[in-house]
């Protein structure tokens, strides 16, 4: 994710999700779902009336963290499908700023969205951020929204890894597994199960152990094409079979630390993993790396051990 200020009189973020277009259009126009990520982090919303078309209004008020309402009201210029356009204000009779947000289908079933908030001069720009933070504010909205995208991806297709960046130094995924809890714990501590699943297919783990206990350490060999990749760890808190926190840390990089959390309902195990950088470039170069499709590969894999095996392994 990017956040810029233009030099004249605007502010942009951009922002990839792993959803389909339609469904982060959905997020936009049904009035059910922009209350749950409109905003910055603390605030909520309600929604007096909405119009999602050319010339239809959209009457709210943001509640803040600290009682504050703030009443808003926006008219649509365009409503998709691939760009929103619409005048944003306190009342009917006021417009403060103009915003275009455009969607653009990517690869792979993600959308790419360009937030763009146009300001009627440089000044007026410089105060809205000034005394309201309308870039910290606008950062966090996107961000609700990502997190929102996912959790309505795993809900939907729940044995589908989601993928979001809850902040500027972390990764958020979701995914869910056809077997008890107690089982996909035993997965995830067990070197002989993580042998077998952790990464994508065309790796073969040569060397994996794990001391399941708090100051742990954790060590893990992948070869690929006659090249070694080393990963080590330490766990920071393990609660069997609820939790488990650990640093991940690739040869000589900077460690990152994971915090999972396995939910069970009806035989079906959620995963949420949340893993936390040092620094927003290295999250993104671990992005960049290939990492969300190892993952994928690696659930993929598991499953297909619990399916055939349960636990015989």
């Amino acid at each position: 994710m990017t956040t810029t200020i233009d030099p004249t009189r605007e502010l942009v973020v951009t922002r990839e999700f792993g959803a389909p277009r339609d469904l982060v259009l959905t997020m936009w126009s049904d009035p059910a779902m922009i209350t749950h990520w409109w905003g910055p982090f603390g605030f909520t919303t309600t929604t007096h009336e909405m119009d999602f078309r050319p010339g239809g209004v959209w009457r709210f008020t943001m509640h803040g963290p600290d009682g504050t309402d703030y009443p808003n009201f926006i008219r649509y210029v365009k409503t998709g499908p691939d760009q929103i356009e619409y005048d944003h204000g306190c009342d009917s009779k006021s417009v403060d700023f103009h915003v275009v947000v455009t969607l653009e289908e990517k690869v792979g079933g993600k959308t790419s969205m360009e937030f763009r908030m146009v300001f009627p001069s440089v000044e007026e720009r410089t105060r809205i951020v000034e005394t309201y933070g309308a870039d910290k504010g606008l950062f966090q909205t996107v961000t609700r929204l990502d997190t929102l995208l996912a959790d309505k991806q795993a809900e939907d297709e729940p044995f589908k890894m989601a993928l979001s960046l809850p902040s500027p130094t972390e990764i958020r995924t979701v995914r869910s597994l056809r077997a008890p809890k107690e089982l996909v714990f035993e997965a995830f501590t067990n070197p002989d199960y993580i042998r077998r699943w952790q990464g994508p297919r065309d790796i073969v783990c040569t060397e994996c152990t794990f001391d399941a206990r708090v100051g742990g350490r954790w060590t893990m060999t992948h070869e690929r094409a006659g090249e070694k990749y080393r990963f080590s760890g330490e766990i920071l808190e393990i609660s069997r079979p609820d939790r488990l926190v650990g640093t991940f840390q690739y040869e000589d990089y900077d460690p990152l630390t994971n915090t999972t959390t396995f939910e069970e309902k009806d035989g079906i195990t959620r995963v949420t993993t949340i893993s936390s950088f040092t620094t927003t470039e290295n999250r993104d170069a671990m992005l960049y790396s290939g990492m969300e499709h190892g993952m994928v590969e690696g659930y993929e894999r598991l499953q297909e051990i619990f399916d055939t095996e349960g636990a015989n392994i």
